[in-house]
């Protein structure tokens, strides 16, 4: 890849990247409007796990966080939200952004793994907004956790295939 190349590429990364978390941290802690039961059972569970070190049923750092008898969640939701509220007060903006920095991130490997697959910067782009930022997928389930958090680990096995 020639030097003009690779700073166009880093320059179209940066604005993808830019625009797509203009556009998911937009009234992060108003859309939805109020907190949803997923997030609320991962925010008490990340708050306890940030505040002690143990789940709501007392387990120190356990693998995976039981929210009913028959409902886990897996780790990473939990553990990224214990990070965030280790630096933010919890409330519905602090719940919130682990999903949205995942989903951010889900955007920038889709543009790399199809720039690394084609060499093409517009289809690259074109993969990151149409097929990731402006999906209904990308809008219905932008912001309530869980459901997006292994994309950007398939996306980056992608990526080193």
């Amino acid at each position: 890849m020639s030097f003009g190349r690779a700073i166009a590429s880093t320059v179209l990364l940066i604005a993808i990247v830019a625009g797509c978390a203009s556009l998911y941290f937009y009234r992060l802690d108003f859309a939805p409007p109020n907190i949803q039961i997923d997030e609320a059972i991962i925010a008490i569970n990340a708050q306890s796990i940030a505040s002690t070190g143990r789940d709501l049923r007392g387990e120190l750092l356990p693998l995976y966080a039981q929210t009913a008898e028959h409902s886990w969640y897996q780790p990473l939701v939990i553990y990224l939200t214990a990070i965030a509220l280790k630096f933010a007060p919890l409330s519905e903006w602090s719940v919130r952004v682990p999903a949205v920095v995942m989903s951010v991130l889900g955007v920038t490997l889709m543009f790399l793994v199809v720039l690394r697959a084609t060499r093409s910067l517009f289809l690259g782009a074109a993969a990151a907004a149409i097929g990731r930022a402006l999906s209904a997928y990308r809008g219905d389930h932008g912001r309530p956790p869980d459901y997006h958090y292994p994309i950007p680990f398939i996306l980056g096995w992608l990526y080193c295939l």
